[in-house]
């Protein structure tokens, strides 16, 4: 299905393009919306801010809020960071997907247990503000992974509410 662009007006940021999104399918794609704990919107924005996604926290499951929406202006025009290079518009939709299913931006810089000289490499949910969880080294890469404290987030949601 498709959300009109006339539903998403071009003055607006990724954040209210979500909510608007999000309140469009609602009140017109019912069948889909009720029968959905999360939705991923595409959308073609192109605001080039830095922003590739935006997504609601902790909503999945509920009766309005569930989606997460992903820019894939930002790929087709070769303008993701290098850090997104392996994981792209794929990976940040499941970021804000994580969002939706009660994932915050984590503090875990590394996906693996390596010593901190060896790893380069951050989970999907790595916070760009801080290091609390799992300082494992210097963030080079984002891979299509996510950490410990990430994936106890998500079942522990999901253990709860589903």
């Amino acid at each position: 299905m498709t959300v009109p662009a006339s539903e998403l007006p071009d003055e607006n940021d990724l954040s209210e393009r979500l909510y608007d999104s999000d309140d469009y399918l609602k009140d017109n794609e019912d069948g889909l919306y009720d029968g959905a704990d999360s939705i991923v919107v595409v959308d073609y924005y192109g605001d080039d801010n830095n922003t590739y996604g935006w997504g609601y926290i902790g909503t999945a499951g509920n009766n309005d809020n569930i989606c997460g929406l992903v820019d894939v202006h930002h790929e087709d025009n070769n303008n993701l960071p290098s850090e997104l290079s392996r994981v792209e518009s794929d990976g940040v939709a499941f970021h804000e997907l994580l969002h939706v299913y009660d994932s915050e931006h984590s503090d875990d810089v590394s996906t693996y247990d390596t010593p901190s000289w060896q790893s380069d490499e951050i989970s999907l949910m790595y916070s760009w503000d801080g290091v609390d969880c799992n300082d494992q080294g210097d963030t080079e890469v984002i891979e299509n992974r996510v950490s410990s404290c990430t994936k106890s987030s998500v079942r522990s949601y999901i253990d709860s509410n589903f």
